[in-house]
């Protein structure tokens, strides 16, 4: 391996590439980069609570109530009161984000083929199965910065 490589180095790029990609393709929307992955999780877990999403994302508290509050604020997503514990607010998808999800699937999906162009099956497995295993490496922080 040439010393000169980083992992972290190349995450980043891809990360802030991807931040760029976005950004630009969805200009005209009320959401942002760091919202994405939020409302997706939202919309394939209907119902989930903020305590889900924290955990998914290994996300704090903070950060995550800034995020939804700003997709609620654009009516991405509604908060109901959860039936058996009224601390509980469950979270789903409006219409109107339903909506916005399929411009945002489109995007997402032609972001995927360019980072995968010219992988074949295995290959986008293996990649798949390596950053999986680096985010399971790396999870424990969380349960360490909570803490301290």
């Amino acid at each position: 391996m040439n010393e000169q490589q980083s992992i972290g180095r190349l995450i980043s790029i891809i990360n802030r590439l991807f931040s760029v990609y976005f950004n630009s393709k969805m200009k005209d929307k009320p959401i942002g980069f760091s919202q994405v992955h939020l409302l997706k999780y939202i919309e394939q877990n209907e119902g989930c609570s903020q305590r889900q999403v924290n955990e998914y994302f290994m996300s704090d508290k903070g950060t995550t109530t800034t995020l939804l509050n700003s997709l609620e604020q654009n009516k991405l997503i509604v908060r109901m009161r959860n039936k058996e514990d009224s601390r509980i607010k469950n979270l789903s998808v409006t219409e109107k984000g339903k909506v916005f999800m399929g411009e945002m699937k489109v995007v997402l999906g032609d972001w995927t083929a360019i980072l995968l162009k010219g992988f074949d099956e295995n290959e986008r497995d293996m990649a798949f199965k390596v950053l999986n295993k680096m985010v399971a490496n790396v999870s424990y922080l969380k349960e360490y910065k909570e803490r301290n």
